[in-house]
């Protein structure tokens, strides 16, 4: 298995004719990634708050709160784990686990 890096050639050897992926295509398309993550963090993080204010009406201060300290608890534990079931179980293992 071979990750291509932006620039690099895409067959064996160091003919000038072969054909590289342009950097600034690739700086485009995380680009465009990074944008689309955040839209959609956010569309998500809208409805998990309009729920928490929803469901508790006189604690909203403290469901919000509470969401918060388990997305950060989630940003520091969940590279932990994906990292250990990667390393023990193999690439597909960590789909896997997330779709259950």
């Amino acid at each position: 298995e071979r990750i291509i890096i932006a620039g690099e050639n895409l067959q064996n050897g160091d003919d000038d004719n072969q054909q590289k992926i342009p950097i600034t295509l690739t700086v485009t398309l995380l680009t465009l990634t990074a944008f689309l993550l955040g839209c959609t963090t956010s569309l998500i993080a809208t409805g998990y708050y309009s729920s928490a204010t929803f469901l508790f009406p006189s604690q909203k201060e403290s469901a919000m709160s509470h969401i918060e300290m388990a997305v950060g608890i989630g940003y520091v534990v969940g590279p932990i784990f994906g990292s250990s079931i990667y390393d023990s179980r193999g690439y597909t293992s960590v789909y896997v686990r997330v779709s259950f």
